[in-house]
């Protein structure tokens, strides 16, 4: 990928294939931006989740592609935008991290979707 670049994963795109909305249908038009894993994103798959098991817990299906998304970025070195915000609380063992302690932890920057428009100047 290049810089100032938009993309995600190919499990995100995956995991919209479930719910068949009006996201899914404009992620569909949008396919080339949803890259599958290389071999560089798998190793920090390993990563990931060695760091974080708890990504693997049954609360986590709803969101399985978050590691996926970690690991891209922290492959790429790319600013990971989510609308989660950190845990005020360790997060119980039955439950997967939210992605900015993930990100926090993995030295992936991360930033909310405003700011990420602030960042890049766009004015609402």
């Amino acid at each position: 990928m290049g810089t100032n670049e938009v993309f995600s994963c190919a499990e995100v795109l995956d995991e919209l294939t479930m719910q068949q909305d009006e996201l899914y249908r404009w992620a569909k038009a949008r396919k080339r931006w949803f890259v599958p894993p290389d071999e560089t994103v798998i190793w920090q798959m390993q990563e990931v989740m060695s760091r974080f098991p708890n990504f693997a817990a049954s609360g986590g299906a709803p969101n399985a592609s978050d590691p996926w998304v970690i690991a891209r970025a922290k492959a790429e070195k790319a600013v990971l935008v989510t609308d989660e915000r950190k845990a005020s609380n360790p997060p119980k063992s039955t439950r997967p991290p939210k992605m900015p302690d993930a990100c926090t932890a993995l030295n992936v920057q991360w930033l909310s979707p405003l700011d990420f428009l602030r960042a890049i100047d766009v004015r609402l």
